[in-house]
């Protein structure tokens, strides 16, 4: 075979093998989504990817985890760079937008809880808020959204490690969050002596949260979830420092 034919024949074979091996790597990237979380990961968000992982690996997916701040998670899900988020509370879900959907399946039941000192004699009422200064994790937008209204001052937090302290020094009259993280705080801050009271929110359904490019995966997903025993809080609460 001359040498100029024989160089042709292996281009057509190099060509051909490319195109049969960006088929199989584009089937296998499928099957692997793209799924935010936070950057400020707490205990029992770890706990959600575990369960979200599990759910997926049932369904013969995998996940890709990337950290990302709330609002960009957004905004990197409705134009389809990424394939979904790790939690949306009940409120934001319901907002409908046709470059997603969520899970009917509820992830999680968040009950959020304020820990305020004892002197302030606060009444666990919505009028009682104003005034305070109400520290709570920075990014978390449920407080923004249903809190702020009341007339707090509200103080966003970066690191909840410095919470004991803030409150025992009286930087913060109280702080806010999920009942898990705030009900660990507590304990802490009780070995100190100092008092503090213990006020709750309404629970609030979080939802796991994916773009309409996976709709057929709908089904499946959640009947997964909805078979899955339920997270205990128990876990939740220990596992909140």
């Amino acid at each position: 075979m001359p040498l100029h034919l024989y160089r042709v024949l292996l281009c057509l074979i190099a060509a051909v093998y490319l195109q049969t091996g960006n088929r199989v790597f584009a089937k296998a990237d499928n099957t692997c989504l793209t799924i935010s979380t936070s950057p400020d990961k707490f205990a029992f968000e770890q706990q959600l990817q575990n369960r979200i992982e599990a759910i997926y690996k049932q369904a013969g997916l995998c996940v890709n985890w990337i950290n990302l701040p709330p609002m960009r998670a957004n905004r990197l899900l409705l134009d389809g760079t990424i394939d979904g988020n790790l939690i949306r509370p009940e409120e934001l879900v319901k907002r409908t937008n046709p470059s997603w959907f969520y899970l009917p399946t509820p992830l999680f039941e968040a009950e959020p809880t304020m820990i305020i000192a004892s002197k302030l004699k606060y009444d666990c009422t919505n009028k009682s808020l104003k005034g305070i200064k109400l520290g709570y994790p920075y990014g978390k937008g449920w407080v923004d959204r249903n809190i702020k209204k009341y007339g707090p001052e509200l103080l966003p937090l970066t690191n909840l490690h410095e919470v004991n302290e803030l409150i025992t020094r009286h930087r913060i009259d109280a702080f806010i969050f999920d009942k898990a993280h705030v009900l660990a705080i507590k304990e802490e801050i009780d070995k100190t002596g100092f008092e503090t009271n213990i006020c709750y929110w309404p629970k609030v359904k979080i939802y796991h949260v994916m773009h309409t490019r996976h709709i057929d995966k709908k089904d499946l997903l959640d009947s997964i979830l909805a078979n899955m025993s339920p997270a205990p809080q128990n876990d939740f609460i220990k596992n909140a420092r």
